[in-house]
């Protein structure tokens, strides 16, 4: 084998999410799927960072990604700009 060259690139082995965009008439249902619950306006999402629980928020227009058994918050323009719907 070869020497490698450093930096090396890499990509995202993940392939596939779900997710639901936070509006003002799904609160409930983006808390129902994530498990978390809602607060001014929002979604508390519990999530989990270098193996320790914790929660982020989800403000309307943002997005709540589920990567495997992780819950993830997306700004709206980074969500669009890395996935696309899959189309049946």
């Amino acid at each position: 084998m070869g020497e490698t060259i450093w930096p090396a690139e890499y990509r995202r082995k993940v392939t596939g999410c779900k997710a639901m965009r936070v509006s003002s008439e799904n609160l409930a249902q983006v808390a129902a799927f994530c498990g978390g619950h809602t607060w001014a306006s929002s979604v508390v999402v519990p999530i989990w960072t270098d193996g320790k629980r914790g929660e982020d928020t989800a403000p309307i227009g943002s997005w709540v990604v589920q990567v495997g058994l992780a819950f993830q918050v997306w700004p709206h323009e980074h969500f669009t700009a890395q996935w696309q719907a899959v189309t049946p």
